[in-house]
């Protein structure tokens, strides 16, 4: 089985914590921690694909992510939100 990691940042804001990260077609979910981090374990191996809610208003959700997880593997990505339209 697999893992798959990342962190979640904003020019805006840095680091994003409290935001909810699901891995399709697993279904599994994971929120991100203080520093943006998350982690999900026990992935088989395949196409899965990541995405993000539970932005701030005013935040632009990004695209979800494809990640390709061989046997055993782990994959860290990053994604980058835009939150210029959030009001000052």
């Amino acid at each position: 089985m697999g893992q798959v990691g990342g962190r979640v940042l904003s020019k805006e804001f840095g680091v994003m914590p409290g935001i909810a990260v699901r891995l399709e077609p697993d279904a599994k979910s994971a929120v991100t921690d203080t520093r943006g981090d998350f982690e999900m374990s026990g992935i088989g191996p395949g196409e899965v694909s990541v995405s993000l809610s539970g932005l701030p208003t005013g935040c632009k959700l990004p695209d979800p992510q494809p990640v390709r997880l061989l046997p055993g593997a782990s994959v860290r990505i990053r994604f980058l939100v835009d939150c210029s339209g959030v009001p000052e």
